[in-house]
């Protein structure tokens, strides 16, 4: 399994040691579970051919090269620039002997350590640099000095930060740190990665790979029993050991292949539930105070001075809001800061004045009870007289525009009762 850019060129090699070359949009893309199409509809394959590599290269650099190795021991380590122009039909990537076929293409810097995993147990660590760089077509050079019945299981690149997993075609498996394998020279017999003599009871060697504690396997048999697990699950062992039990298998079945599960498959319902949870949280830290959800209090309807609700206009009105009129002061509030008496006294009969024409305050300067209802005009909207803002800065006001006859700021005089015989 491999990421790639679309703008980028996959590699495809075959056990016959030919190349094709595609890009990566011109590939189908479809759902992590689909089926996909056959290799043949994009590739030219003949008959018995099949892809045993597939490698997606960013672009073709000559700082970069790639390592080849076979079934039989193999090795050949070629630049990345002599693949930059690939046929349709396919060019040679590696000439090969008769009952050998190439296996194994991996991605170097130039300065990497290679490592050779025998079926048998075997396992040799040599620097990239001991197999100098070939042409195209060249056959290549051994790689490790194997038994007539020996082959190799897996080549690799890795590290002395990092882990061998190895799995046996009985179902056991072990990691081991790479610093436990020395560097040895290559086409050399290299050391021991299995116990030797229980090789009857683990069975041979089907894969080895380089991971890490955060990776992921799978691990398929040939009946399609397929497990799922950590690489920390796998107990470490040593070298030479033949490791623990990983997978029951049925009789007659074995392990057929190992798969590294990289990248990890997103959790989308926990994601989902922490994403909320993380947004809840920085609301309230950005509302509340010490990461508590601000308190709402409930809005209370304006009053007048006398203790009641004030009434509130309705609809599109020409006049202030109700809370607008209760919010500005009274006329004899207005006249204190007048003062001499006499202007002081007309202001506030003049301010008296208004309000009693607008229906805004009762005779002796109080807030009024209730609002007045606005009438209604023709068209259905709320119409009412706004109310007349009046300065007061010392200016006397014109007493004649603004009082009308009856108006005054005394009471008017009760009625004397009648006498009755």
């Amino acid at each position: 399994m491999s990421g790639a850019n679309t703008h980028d060129n996959v590699l495809f090699f075959t056990d016959r040691g030919r190349v094709f070359q595609i890009k990566t949009h011109l590939l189908p893309e479809a759902e992590r579970t689909a089926k996909g199409m056959p290799l043949v509809n994009f590739i030219s394959l003949d008959k018995g051919e099949m892809v045993t590599a597939m490698l997606p290269v960013p672009g073709h650099n000559g700082a970069h090269f790639l390592v080849m190795a076979t079934k039989l021991g193999k090795i050949k380590r070629t630049q990345l620039s002599e693949f930059e122009a690939v046929r349709p039909s396919g060019i040679i990537a590696l000439t090969l002997e008769e009952k050998d076929s190439l296996n194994w293409v991996k991605l170097t810097n130039g300065k990497q350590d290679i490592l050779m995993i025998s079926a048998n147990g075997q396992a040799l660590r040599f620097a990239e640099t001991a197999v100098r760089a070939m042409g195209r077509t060249a056959a290549g050079v051994n790689a490790i000095s194997l038994d007539p019945k020996d082959q190799i299981a897996s080549m690799m690149i890795g590290s002395s930060d990092q882990e061998l997993l190895i799995v046996t075609k009985h179902g056991f498996a072990k990691r081991t740190p790479i610093s436990e394998y020395p560097p040895k020279g290559r086409a050399t017999g290299g050391v021991r990665t299995m116990d030797i003599n229980k090789l009857d009871e683990t069975g041979p060697i089907v894969t080895a790979l380089v991971v890490e504690l955060t990776d992921e396997i799978a691990i398929m048999s040939r009946d399609g029993v397929v497990i799922r697990t950590e690489v920390k699950e796998v107990k470490q062992a040593g070298r030479a050991t033949r490791g623990t039990r990983a997978m029951n298998l049925k009789k007659g079945d074995f392990v057929a292949t190992v798969t590294i599960l990289t990248p990890k498959l997103p959790d989308l319902e926990g994601d989902a539930e922490a994403a909320r949870e993380k947004a809840a949280t920085k609301a309230a830290n950005g509302n509340g105070a010490n990461g508590k959800p601000p308190v709402i209090k409930e809005a209370k309807p304006p009053t007048t001075t006398n203790g009641g609700p004030s009434s509130v206009f309705s609809g599109r009105s020409k006049t202030p809001s109700t809370d607008t009129i209760l919010a500005q002061p009274s006329a004899t509030e207005q006249t204190r800061s007048i003062k001499d008496p006499k202007q002081a006294k007309q202001a506030e009969a003049d301010a008296l004045a208004v309000l009693r024409e607008d229906g805004s305050a009762t005779a002796d300067g109080g807030r009024p009870k209730a609002a007045a209802k606005p009438a209604a005009s023709e068209d259905g909207q709320t119409e009412s007289k706004g109310v007349n803002a009046v300065k007061l800065g010392g200016t006397k006001p014109d007493a004649s525009a603004a009082k009308k006859p009856g108006d005054d700021d005394t009471p008017p005089a009760k009625p004397s009762p009648k006498r009755t015989k």
